[in-house]
């Protein structure tokens, strides 16, 4: 029905409008809210938002109809798809002139003048609104509205017509009449346009009626739709270029006689070279400028229009969106050149000849759009020269000649480089910007096969002609010191698919920017153009200006710049061939090398100093190569040209690594210097501070220069060098000082070495030797008493100590001083056990605690039986001067009450007063005979490189015993001997005299001392209590143990009595020397002399090395004899028979339980295999080791099977054995006395009868003298 019906609904001032809506009476509310809208907008009261002009719709979103009579279908199918297509939405492509239909139009009627479409997730209302024609405004006014456009009907021109936009004034639309008005074109250039004098205003005027998008519901999937035509990323260089026609590249564009003026006009010509003919192409971030060379203006379009057919001109550079244009790859090199507006640059009508229109027109991708971008206005920018042709992006790679052979027309691929011919170019410079590149094996040329100006064209070796365009190469700068290389014809050196790998091919093609078109030019085969020696690098542009190491600094990456040439030795350059074509140059003063950083191969690079590794580091490998005139190019062999930073000449200018150019700026002229080549001068060296820590070296270090460095390097001995430490001493004026510590040396201990370096700041070098220092070995020091049974006298009185009243054995027994007699009840056993001691009365066993548990002052000490509780728990503290205070666990002292020393005063827990009453002195006691009498050297456990020894090897009464590194001379020899009581006395074999405590002090740290002996003399009397594994405490009977002075085990030191510390400086071992010959050389059975039915056998007569060693009963295998073969010097070796393997002590090891097995004899030289053969009475001997161990039978089992070790001598059975003859069956020894007699003495002659009291070597007639006058004459041979 007729809603609405009038001839003068609303007027205007010079327009009436008529509106007819025909609509549903359900839809009347919101549609009549349309269409007054609409209204409201023809008439000027209502502005929407104002849509964009020029909307780059893409050309298939316009559409051509399919009847004659569905113009207004396919046209509200176009305003549809616009709309589906700004709200970012893909489906729009789905909306068709045929899609369209079931929802627009009525078979027999037509268009549907109100209906709703679904498309997907599309839907749209659309209603028909009636006018009496329009004007621009009012029509502009409508699109603001709707931005996706209208559909126009002009029934006196029945056609209909999708209006796009407004555009400077312009009307477009897409006409769907036909092919020729395909896409956006100006109203006036339609069908319509055409029946109304091209006059767009004539066709509006005649519009009756428009269909518009009423409402609709389109979300959004996708977001291609932009405001305007962008350029994603850069595929072509930035450059000069001439832009040729696709269709006949002699051809290209040009600007029309040559103008400078804006609107110019743009149009073909042919290609002379002229400046109007060639562009400079700049990439501005998401488009490229075009800029015409001759008058630096760039293309555009004519007045900004975006229609079809609009003229290319030049104009000034304006920053307007129409002079952005798009390159868009066409295929076989070509491109579109796209205005940011959508339209192409054209050539009119597809003629290729002079004078031709270029346009801007709708993209069709014809050949008319296809242009093609070719290089010109080359330079000369590298020297002339060889070089290898890297690529940028992957340096390892290169361009290469396939074959390595002189083939015309073999190809050129990419490889892996190396030094071979055919991976190297000779690049000359041909003029007007050309190079050619001629392979160094051929003398061919880099040419491209064809010379093609589209398409992809092979890179192959040619014959060179002069002119051949296919042979001519421009170098154009791609940055960072790299270059595209480009042909004459335009193609770019690329490599195919960007593939990088062994053997891709290597072509022509437009050029894009790409890694696959970036190379870099490094020079190669250099040769030796100056002397080796010292030089200062003058810039050839100043004289006066050289390279120069930043405020002559020493450090690696100091910097290197232009500075004024003086007299600095950081100026004086050390220059030196390195064969190959290479040199190195180093900074005088630091002895560093010119390095490019990183090895770098970018512009701008930075050239630094660095630690000299010039013989395998590119980074400071130079060619030096001529310039021509007199002056040099320094070319790094990454390919980067040494260069003042923009060639400017001043103090401090940078010098970097660049692309060679040519310039002034990277040409250098060497000039010689004279350099001082004296050596600094080493004197006064000296050891001090030597502890088992480390020590001190210092030293003198004079120069003519400035000594700049001293170093000492420093290792122990005892592993070669792996612990080798290059210390950097201190130099303050002439004094050189180095601390050195063990700590960096894996804590080693022992020999060091420290050699000194010293060197100027010209690099003159010299070294000295400080010698062998001897660093003493660390002692372990816990502090802790050893245990073992003591007698516990009283400080202010020693001949008192601690007694159980009465020797009691009972619990609760009082504890009382008494003098002390060598009762066991004044004896006890001192035991240490998780911090604390127990003190255990040795008569009863049981320990000392206080009555009841009392904690308070008085409390009675007493003995009770061992039960574990805390307070039997005792704590030692010891006092300045050797003594202890003895602190229960509850925190009472042991005190003598009142301090009196009487028989019989009590003991008691006190609290602590440190008074006198309350120190205990803790005297060993029951000492016991260990180790068997005999001639013995006492060495130093924890460093069995060192003993005890009379000082100066002096004879005189109270000299001094102290440690000393061991040489086997007789004042580091003891006659140990037993007295009985548990006491030994320790006589030095050179002066006879005893070790002797000095003044029998029991406190303090007295002297130990050589001094004449004398029976009953407790100075001179000592204990030698078990220390574990081999080791013995040497405890004087005034109670103080030998102790090596503040634990520095080194020549020299000092030997004290001091309180028993469980320390290593109180640990000896007893190593038996002087041995003597005390068997004839000879095959034996070595028996155990408490059963002597076992003999000492090789286990399960092995022959391999390091099998066991073991009793066995006797069956006379081989395995069981032993060849004895005295070696001199008191030593044997002990040989199995059936293997004719040593007897050897396992690593020559000093601590008990030591492996005894046998070895590959090498006894003449290996202390393992030595052995002492000391008589122990009655036929018997003590097999003792060169290091001190004892032959024993692990734990004394005398036993079939029973091992063998070393151990620490104790005169038990286990360690006793004897020899028996193998001929004879006899026991044997030297002078081994007939029963009953005396031997007074022993003589021994030669075979020329001369007379010794040793045996010779070789025959020995032996004398054997009786007490009683007899003789007994043997003969025997000696080894």
């Amino acid at each position: 029905m007729n809603l609405f019906k009038s001839s003068n609904l609303f007027k205007s001032s010079n327009l009436t409008y008529k509106l007819i809506i025909i609509m549903k009476p359900n839809l009347i509310t919101r549609r009549v809210r349309t269409v007054l809208s609409a209204v409201l907008v023809v008439i000027g009261l209502y502005a929407p938002p104002k849509a964009s002009a020029g909307v780059p719709y893409p050309n298939d979103l316009y559409l051509t109809q399919q009847s004659d009579v569905t113009c207004t279908l396919v046209s509200n199918a176009m305003m549809l798809r616009a709309r589906t297509y700004l709200s970012n939405n893909s489906n729009w492509t789905a909306i068709t002139e045929a899609s369209l239909m079931p929802y627009g139009w009525i078979n027999g009627a037509g268009q549907r003048s109100n209906y709703s479409a679904t498309f997907g997730n599309c839907s749209f209302t659309v209603n028909q609104a009636y006018v009496n024609g329009l004007t621009v405004a009012q029509l502009q006014g409508i699109l603001d509205a709707h931005p996706e456009g209208v559909c126009i009907y002009v029934t006196s021109i029945p056609h209909a017509q999708w209006i796009t936009d407004i555009e400077n004034g312009i009307v477009y639309s897409g006409d769907s009449s036909c092919a020729a008005y395909f896409g956006r074109r100006p109203l006036s250039n339609t069908l319509q346009g055409q029946y109304c004098g091209y006059n767009q205003n004539t066709v509006l005027a005649r519009v009756t009626s428009y269909w518009y998008v009423a409402s609709y519901n389109v979300p959004a999937n996708a977001s291609y739709t932009t405001p305007s035509i962008t350029q994603e990323k850069q595929n072509l260089p930035n450059g000069t270029y001439r832009i040729a026609c696709y269709n006949n590249p002699t051809y290209g564009l040009d600007i029309a006689g040559g103008s400078t003026a804006d609107e110019a006009n743009v149009h073909i010509w042919e290609y002379s070279g002229a400046k109007q003919q060639q562009f400079n192409v700049t990439f501005a971030g998401d488009h490229y400028n075009i800029q015409a060379v001759h008058s630096g203006k760039n293309l555009d379009l004519y007045r900004g229009a975006s229609a079809p057919g609009t003229n290319v001109q030049q104009y000034a550079i304006d920053g307007t969106d129409v002079q952005n244009w798009v390159l868009e790859e066409a295929g076989e090199g070509a491109f579109y050149i796209i205005n940011n507006n959508g339209l192409y640059m054209d050539v009119k009508d597809g003629i290729v000849s002079n004078s031709t229109n270029v346009q801007g027109y709708s993209g069709n991708k014809s050949n008319a759009q296809k242009w093609f971008f070719i290089a010109v206005d080359g330079k000369q920018s590298i020297p002339d020269g060889d070089y290898q042709i890297h690529l940028a992006s992957n340096f390892g790679y290169g361009v290469v000649e396939a074959t390595g052979t002189a083939t015309s027309g073999s190809n050129i691929h990419l490889w892996t480089l190396d030094s071979s011919a055919h991976h190297k170019w000779n690049v000359k410079y041909l003029g007007n910007g050309y190079y050619s590149i001629r392979l160094k094996h051929s003398d061919m040329a880099l040419n491209l096969n064809g010379g093609p100006y589209k398409g992809y064209a092979n890179a192959q070796q040619h014959p060179f002609t002069d002119n051949d365009e296919a042979s001519m190469w421009m170098l154009k700068d791609a940055g960072d010191g790299s270059f595209y290389i480009v042909n004459k014809r335009g193609l770019f050196l690329d490599i195919y698919s960007a593939k990088v790998a062994n053997g891709t091919n290597i072509g022509g093609w437009c050029g894009n920017s790409s890694d696959a078109q970036k190379w870099k030019f490094v020079a190669v085969n250099g040769t030796q153009t100056i002397k080796d020696g010292y030089y200062n690098i003058r810039s050839a542009k100043d004289n006066n200006f050289g390279i120069d190491v930043e405020t002559v600094s020493k450090e690696n990456s100091a910097n290197v710049h232009l500075w004024t040439i003086g007299t600095g030795n950081n100026q004086k350059w050390n220059v030196k061939y390195l064969g190959n074509g290479y040199y190195s140059m180093a900074a005088a003063h630091s002895r560093k090398a010119l390095d490019m950083y990183g090895g770098g191969i970018d512009n701008g690079c930075n050239v630094q100093q660095y630690d000299n590794t010039a013989a395998t580091n590119n980074a400071q490998q130079w060619i030096i190569k001529e310039t021509g005139d007199g002056a040099y190019y320094i070319i790094n062999k990454n390919g980067l040209f040494l260069d003042v930073e923009n060639g400017t000449i001043a103090n401090g200018t940078n010098v970097a690594g660049w692309c060679g150019n040519r310039t002034a700026a990277q040409k250098w002229v060497f000039t010689t210097v004279d350099v001082d080549k004296e050596p600094p001068v080493i004197s006064n060296i000296k050891i001090t501070n030597l502890t088992s820590s480390g020590y001190t070296v210092t030293c003198t270090v004079t120069d003519n220069e400035k000594v700049v460095s001293v170093k000492m390097p420093t290792w122990s001995i005892a592993n070669d060098q792996d612990d080798i430490k290059w210390y950097e001493a201190t130099v303050d004026g002439n004094t050189a000082t180095c601390d050195i510590r063990t700590s960096n040396h894996n804590g080693e201990t022992g020999v060091y070495m420290t050699h000194i370096y010293a060197e100027d700041d010209l690099g003159n070098t010299t070294s000295e030797s400080a010698g062998e220092i001897e660093v003493p070995v660390k002692s372990n020091n816990p502090d802790r008493l050893p245990d073992g049974v003591y007698r516990i006298a009283c400080y202010s009185n020693v001949n008192y100590g601690l007694d159980v009243a009465n020797a009691s054995t009972a619990d609760e027994a009082n504890v009382i001083i008494t003098e002390y007699s060598g009762r066991m009840n004044q004896q006890f056993n001192v035991t240490y056990s998780d911090g604390y001691y127990h003190l255990q009365a040795l008569h009863s066993g049981k320990n000392l605690d206080l009555y009841k548990a009392g904690s308070a002052s008085g409390t009675n000490v007493q003995q009770y039986s061992i039960d574990g509780t805390e307070v039997q728990n005792w704590a030692l503290r010891s006092t300045a001067d050797g003594t202890y205070f003895i602190v229960n666990s509850n925190g009472l002292y042991m005190d003598v009450t009142n301090g009196i020393m009487a028989d019989g005063v009590n003991v008691q827990g006190h609290s602590g007063n440190q008074s006198d009453a309350q120190k205990w002195i803790f005297i060993a006691v029951n000492g016991g005979q260990s180790i068997p009498d005999g001639d013995y050297q006492i060495r130093l456990a924890k460093d069995f490189r060192y003993g005890v020894g009379v000082q100066d090897a002096s004879t005189s009464n109270s000299a001094n015993v102290q440690l000393q590194r061991i040489t086997g001379e007789d004042n580091q020899k003891w006659s140990v001997k037993y007295l009985g009581n548990g006491y030994y006395s320790l006589t030095a074999k050179h002066s006879d005299m005893a070790l002797n405590l000095y003044g029998k002090e029991y406190k303090g740290s007295p002297n130990i001392q050589q001094h004449m002996f004398t029976e009953g003399d407790d100075a001179s009397e000592w204990i030698l209590r078990d220390a574990g594994a081999g080791n013995f405490y040497i405890i004087n009977k005034c109670g103080r143990f030998a102790d090596v002075n503040n634990g520095v085990f080194v020549d020299g030191t000092n030997i004290n009595g001091w309180t028993g510390n469980s320390s290593d400086a109180q640990k000896f071992k007893f190593v038996a020397v002087d041995g003597g010959q005390s068997l004839y050389d000879g095959i034996y059975q070595i028996r155990n002399s408490s059963n002597r039915n076992l003999v000492l056998d090789v286990d399960q007569a092995s022959t391999d090395n390091s099998a066991n060693v073991k009793l066995s009963k006797a069956n006379g295998d081989d395995s069981q004899k032993w060849r004895i073969s005295y070696l001199g010097d008191g030593y044997y070796s002990i040989v199995a028979v059936h293997s004719d393997k040593a007897l050897d002590m396992q690593n020559a090891g000093i601590d008990n339980n030591c492996k005894v097995q046998q070895y590959e004899n090498s006894a003449a030289t290996n202390d393992a295999q030595q052995w002492i053969i000391r008589e122990a009475g009655d036929k018997e001997f003590y097999i003792i080791h060169k290091n001190g161990l004892f032959l024993d039978v692990i734990n004394g089992t005398i036993a079939d099977g029973s091992g063998i070790q070393g151990y620490e001598g104790n005169g038990s059975k286990a360690q006793r054995w004897v020899f028996t003859d193998v001929e004879s069956g006899s026991l044997s020894g030297i002078d081994s006395p007939v029963v009953g007699k005396t031997i007074e003495k022993v003589e021994y002659y030669d075979v020329n009868g001369r007379l010794s009291e040793k045996p010779y070597e070789g025959f020995n007639l032996i004398v054997t003298i009786y007490d009683d006058g007899t003789k007994e004459v043997k003969k025997a041979f000696v080894k």
